[in-house]
This record gives C-alpha cells, structure tokens and sequence, in this order.
C-alpha cells in the first residue's frame, strides 16, 4: 500500500468488522448527516503533549448510592440521576443525569423534553434500536467513567458502533477523552478485505481524521471491482456485497468519488499497454549520442541504439511481435476491465512485460532502450496515491471535528 507521509504513518494491526445498520429511536426521526470533506507521527494526541485527555487516565465520576426502590437490574451511570434509558431489544435499563444527556446531545435535549416523570419519579426512555454496549460505552464517557473503556479498546467493530450512536444522537464530540487513542489501538494500515475497508472508512470520517481517510480510500481503490450491475464491491465480497449498500456509507457522499478515482486509475494502467504499442510503431527512437573519449559506454543501452534507421527498425519489430503474443498468450484481450481491481490489473500488465522480455537474447539488459514499457511499469500504489490526492474534501471540516475530539491539525493529516 502506498505511504501517505503526508497524511502520516500508520502501525499495522488486524481487525474484524461486520455492517449495522443506522439506529432509529422511538418517537425520534433520524438527523441528516453533516459530510465535510511532510511526514509525521500519527496521532500526536497519544505519544505527544497536545491532548491531556489522552495523556493519563481521567478521575471516575464520584460514585453515589442508588436511590432507594430502584431495580437492581438496572446500570446505575449516576446515583443522583433522573432518567432511565430502556436500549436495545432486551430493554437493559440505565440510571443516568438526564442534564448530562441533554449537554451532550441536543438530539437528546428534545427527546427529554417530550417524556414526564413516571409513577416512581424517574423519566423514561425507550431506544429500541440501538446497541446496548455502544450506548453503554457512551453513557460512561459523558458521566465521567472513560478509564472503564479502556479494555474494550482493541475493538474496532465496537468503535465503528458507537460512532454510529453518537453521530444520530449529535454527540460525537464527547468522545474526546478516548478518540485518539482508540484509533491508534485500531486503525489498519493495511486493511483489505471489503468489510474492514467499510467499516474503517466510516470511522475515519466520523473522527475527522483526514490522513486516515485517505489511506483506507487508497486501500479501497487498489482492491475494488465492479459487480455485473456495476457497483462497486471489495476484495472478498460476494456480487450482492456492494459498498453502496452500507448505511454508513451511503450517508458519506464519497463513494461516487471513489469510484470516479478508481475508473482514472484503471485507464491510466490500461494507458500503459497502449503506450507501449504506440512506442513501437509510432515514435521511431533516434540514434544514440555519438561515443566520446569519456567512461565507456553504458552496457545496458541497446546494442542497434546507435546504428542505422532499418537496424533500430527490426530491434523494434522484434519487441513488438513479442509484446503481441505475450498479450495473447496471456489473455489480454479477454481481460474484463471492470472486474479487475487495480491491483489485478496491474499484476497482470506485469507478467505481459516480463514475458515480452523473456524473448530477447542477449540478456534483456543489453535492450533496455527497446523496453516498450519504458524500462519500469509505473507502481500501482503511486497511480493510486496521485489519483486519491485529486480528490477534494472539506478540509476546513475536518480540522474541526479532529481537534474537537483531541487530535492536533498535523496528527490528522488535516
């Protein structure tokens, strides 16, 4: 995969992901989403001095006694509280500060506003569709409880869920205090399977932290095909599984930009065999500088470089009969553009060049003049790296949404 210097560095770490769909909330419709669009360390806010939040672990919330009368099934996120939060489909039940609530999430603020006290003096909500240990990891942070977060953080899967919470309840913002350091914890490098790209993508975008998002676009471009109704799908995903049929990623506006890259990046490496035919029977090479009484003349220039038009002629004859029957013994004319990844393709344009040199005797070193492909095929992570840097995003967003949850404009690539 390419490096990104100057979106950052990245450590390896693997991850397993699965999709989910967006919460919905009884009595609540769902917000619109807000889209936005030099080497160094990545995620200074971990390993630097710029984030006290993730420098050293925060103090617990001070711990109250229950209220007298309540369940004990019920989680109690504040002693003192006055709202209980009924989540998911077994209904498991939170004491929480309903002003707690509401200073985090306006979503929040109106759902409060539309319920009164029960029979036992506590108002309730019910929220149905969310995931009871997302919601939990939410309702620690914003009573004052992260260090209890910690050990969930190897859980990319767990990350991307409670992002999903807090970005339809408005309240991403309040999970500054572990942000940072539960990407670095996280965040793939490397990532390639379809579902881990899916899920990264989405994570990287709702923590604004652009560097990240352009190393899991160019993960996604390199392995992308299209399916037979051509939609864009991934490495390892079924002709059904296609990206546009994740919530989360349909509410990002990005992946008809991401396909737009992917077609330049295919077109640029089918370029590359066009090219090759066109230098062989279009642009008839000149001769070679005359020799000078200076260092002896470079061995791996071609040997007729230097001869008459009709040698120069049939060296080129030569490579372009041979570029021809590696094209055909390799299939090339059955290849379906739109079903090979950039990195199928490229590998395939490959073993054509290596095949066509094989030919050549003297060793293929004494016509490196002659190589169609100009000595070296172009590497697919810098035509994936070029053609990702073509797209634009809202960099002004992104910077506020990254220092908002604790990273520093340089740390995120912003």
């Amino acid at each position: 995969m390419a490096d990104y210097a100057s979106d950052n560095e990245i450590p390896p770490s693997s991850m397993k992901s699965e999709r989910r769909s967006t919460p919905t909330v009884r009595g609540h419709s769902s917000t619109p989403v807000a889209t936005g669009g030099a080497a160094q360390p990545l995620f200074e806010t971990v390993d630097g001095a710029s984030s006290s939040a993730t420098q050293s672990p925060l103090p617990s919330a001070p711990q109250y006694p229950a209220p007298e009368g309540l369940s004990e099934l019920v989680e109690i996120m504040d002693g003192r509280g006055d709202l209980i939060l009924s989540v998911g489909g077994e209904q498991r039940e939170f004491l929480v500060c309903s002003r707690t609530l509401c200073r985090a999430s306006p979503a929040f603020e109106k759902l409060c506003q539309q319920h009164v006290r029960s029979i036992d003096g506590f108002r309730r909500i019910s929220l149905i569709d969310v995931g009871v240990t997302p919601m939990q990891i939410v309702l620690l942070v914003i009573h004052g409880s992260p260090t209890k977060v910690y050990p969930k953080m190897q859980d990319t899967k767990l990350l991307h869920d409670v992002l999903v919470v807090t970005h339809h309840f408005q309240m991403t913002d309040c999970l500054a205090p572990i942000a940072a350091r539960w990407l670095k914890m996280t965040y793939n490098h490397n990532v390639q399977r379809y579902e881990d790209i899916a899920v990264q993508l989405w994570i990287s975008h709702q923590l604004g932290h652009l560097g990240c998002l352009k190393q899991t676009i160019h993960s996604m471009v390199a392995t992308s095909r299209l399916n037979t109704t051509g939609k864009m799908i991934g490495l390892g995903a079924a002709d059904h599984d296609e990206y546009c049929n994740y919530p989360t990623l349909q509410s990002l506006d990005l992946l008809d930009k991401i396909e737009a890259c992917r077609t330049r990046v295919i077109n640029i490496l089918l370029g590359c065999v066009n090219d090759a035919v066109k230098n062989l029977t279009e642009s008839p090479r000149q001769p070679a500088p005359a020799k000078t009484n200076g260092p002896a003349q470079n061995p791996t220039v071609c040997k007729v470089s230097s001869e008459p038009p009709a040698r120069r002629r049939q060296c080129d004859c030569r490579m372009l009969g041979a570029l021809h029957r590696a094209l055909y013994e390799l299939n090339w004319h059955r290849i379906d553009y739109r079903s090979s990844s950039p990195h199928r393709l490229h590998n395939k344009i490959g073993e054509i060049c290596r095949q066509t040199l094989k030919e050549f005797e003297p060793p293929v070193q004494a016509h490196k003049e002659c190589d169609p492909f100009g000595g070296s095929l172009p590497q697919v992570a810098d035509i994936v790296r070029t053609e990702v840097a073509k797209i634009a995003f809202d960099r002004a967003g992104f910077a506020r949404r990254s220092q908002a949850l604790g990273f520093t404009p340089a740390g995120s690539g912003n």
